[in-house]
C-alpha cells in the first residue's frame, strides 16, 4: 500500500516537529488514518528524529493506538 506522506508531514510541521509531542502527532495521525501503518510509524520516527523503537513503544503502549485498520476498512 502506497501512503501520501502529505498529512503526516503537516501534523509533524504543526508540532514542530518536537518528540515531546508524539502523543499528540500519533494521536492526529490515527484520527486521520484510523490505524497506525507501519510506514507512517516510521515516517513519524524519522521526523522527530527519534528512535523508531522509541515511537513503537508509545504506539504499543497505549491502548487507545491501533497497529492494525478495523475490519470495516479493509
Amino acid at each position: 500500500m502506497e501512503f501520501d506522506f502529505t498529512q503526516v508531514d503537516t501534523i509533524l510541521d504543526t508540532y514542530g516537529r518536537k518528540r515531546e509531542f508524539l502523543m499528540p502527532i500519533l494521536q492526529d495521525i490515527q484520527a486521520f488514518y484510523n490505524w497506525l501503518p507501519q510506514e507512517v510509524i516510521c515516517r513519524v520516527a524519522e521526523g522527530l528524529e527519534t528512535p523508531l523503537i522509541d515511537v513503537y513503544g508509545v504506539a504499543t503502549f497505549y491502548k487507545s493506538f491501533s497497529l492494525k485498520p478495523s475490519p470495516s476498512l479493509l
